[in-house]
């Protein structure tokens, strides 16, 4: 499998199972549903969020790889503080 960047088509599931996610938590919340429909939006939003864990996993093992091979070339890298 190559490191290589992959590009914005390719890393769009992310984006779009977020975005699903948000949707389905505001249905559930504003919505009125029948108990059954209730539970599959609970199935679906948990596996997608299933989903969504992997690939920010497999994110943040590359950025680490990537990390990694920085400093061992002698590349001065500095860690950033996230503003909340």
């Amino acid at each position: 499998m190559s490191d290589a960047p992959k590009d914005t088509a390719e890393a769009e599931p992310l984006e779009s199972s977020m975005r699903r996610l948000e949707d389905i938590i505001g249905q559930m919340d504003d919505e009125d549903l029948s108990l059954d429909e209730l539970l599959r939006r609970y199935q679906e939003g948990s596996e997608l969020l299933t989903k969504c864990r992997g690939q920010i996993s497999e994110f943040r093992d590359r950025v680490e790889k990537i990390t990694k091979s920085l400093e061992e070339s002698g590349a001065s890298v500095e860690p950033f503080e996230v503003e909340s």
